[in-house]
């Protein structure tokens, strides 16, 4: 469930549970972000390294033999 938060503090915070965790972020995107990170990497999301592929794409999208 994602909702937004309870306070005019944090009007703009959405909150969800999930599995007795909570995950809070500025809008609803980031909250499912968040909690795909944590579904993929467990609980120590955070000291994951992942590969930046942005480099790939643009090269594989934008050859320079064209």
């Amino acid at each position: 469930v994602i909702s937004p938060g309870a306070s005019e503090d944090d009007a703009y915070d959405y909150c969800a549970t999930k599995d007795g965790r909570d995950f809070i972020a500025r809008d609803p995107v980031e909250v499912l972000g968040l909690i795909a990170l944590w579904e993929q990497f467990g609980d120590n999301w955070r000291d994951q390294v992942v590969p930046a592929h942005h480099a790939a794409l643009l090269d594989a999208a934008f050859p320079e033999d064209d």
